[in-house]
């Protein structure tokens, strides 16, 4: 009887392992449609998941998340925590699905913050934009910058900051 509970415990971590991932990305999705309380204890479930499984991208996505929420409560020291944590873990493990968000959310941080180096992440995702671009074929390069909301924002930003106008 003792090895029947061993075979079930077995099967049930590894089943936790398998859908933990998943798990995360769903608290993640529920965290952007939450009201910012709520969505704070999402993000921080879902990084806590993240670390506990080995989730790489995770662990790069959901301080990012919280740090937006952490801004949107006026929490400014524990988002600048959180989206520099998320910044540091870029170059290494960006989050797949959305790549420059932690670099944008940083800049955001930085700039609630009045930091003078708050346009650096803002210059590391052109950066990285450039260099992917060079990477789409040539018949989709044009529409790649345009067909992400990041990308997007991260284009419209980099116009306002470029001419000199104030970004938020």
């Amino acid at each position: 009887m003792q090895q029947g509970g061993e075979v079930g415990r077995a099967e049930a971590a590894r089943r936790e392992q398998a859908f933990s991932y998943s798990r995360g990305a769903l608290l993640l999705a529920r965290a952007e449609l939450a009201p910012d309380r709520e969505a704070l204890g999402l993000t921080t479930r879902a990084l806590d998941l993240a670390r506990a499984h080995g989730h790489a991208d995770p662990i790069t996505a959901a301080p990012c998340a919280r740090a937006e929420v952490r801004l949107a409560l006026g929490e400014v020291a524990p988002a600048h925590e959180d989206s520099a944590a998320s910044a540091a873990r870029w170059p290494e493990q960006a989050p797949r699905d959305d790549r420059v968000r932690p670099l944008l959310v940083h800049r955001r941080v930085l700039s609630a913050l009045g930091d003078p180096n708050a346009d650096v992440p803002l210059r590391q995702a052109l950066a990285w934009l450039g260099r992917a671009v060079r990477n789409v074929p040539p018949e989709f390069r044009a529409a790649f910058p345009e067909d992400h909301a990041t990308r997007r924002a991260l284009r419209a930003l980099a116009q306002v900051r470029l001419s000199g106008e104030t970004a938020p």
